[in-house]
């Protein structure tokens, strides 16, 4: 029993120094702040965990939806895409949407690439569904997602 009487104290004592040390030794490196971005004004339940922002964002007809985004590499402004978290600075495959033409079909369509004189992505239907979309470069400057497809704006 006095063992016991011992530990209890002892255990006590540990917890506080865990309690109130160990987050100061975490690095400042591992705890990323919530960046800035067009997106808070229309999602809620923000956090960062690890390198993903998360959160719940408004879709344009239906409801909420939960996303994330990996903050790594991640160099633009961060943005609601119908529901989804996007990082406009660099598309999935690390390239600058800078370097992509403008057009509305950036709300609505992913993996966005221009690849040997045509610009490819992935984008949505009216009823949700993803699909493959192409379309030449130079039939126009702006372009739109109609439907799944890539077409002039």
């Amino acid at each position: 029993m006095k063992n016991l009487k011992l530990f209890l104290p002892v255990g006590l004592f540990f917890g506080l120094i865990v309690d109130f040390c160990l987050p100061s030794m975490v690095s400042a490196d591992s705890m990323l702040q919530i960046p800035g971005g067009t997106y808070q004004q229309t999602c809620k339940n923000v956090r960062v965990d690890g390198y993903q922002l998360r959160a719940s964002c408004k879709r344009l007809h239906k409801g909420w939806q939960s996303t994330s985004v990996d903050l790594r590499g991640c160099q633009g402004e961060i943005e609601n895409w119908d529901g989804k978290l996007a990082c406009t600075g660099n598309d999935a495959q690390g390239q600058r949407l800078s370097e992509v033409p403008k057009g509305s079909y950036r709300k609505s369509c992913t993996s966005i690439i221009r690849s040997n004189g045509m610009l490819k992505a992935q984008c949505k239907t009216i009823s949700g569904i993803w699909q493959g979309a192409s379309v030449p470069l130079d039939r126009c400057k702006i372009f739109m997602n109609k439907n799944g497809s890539l077409e002039c704006e």
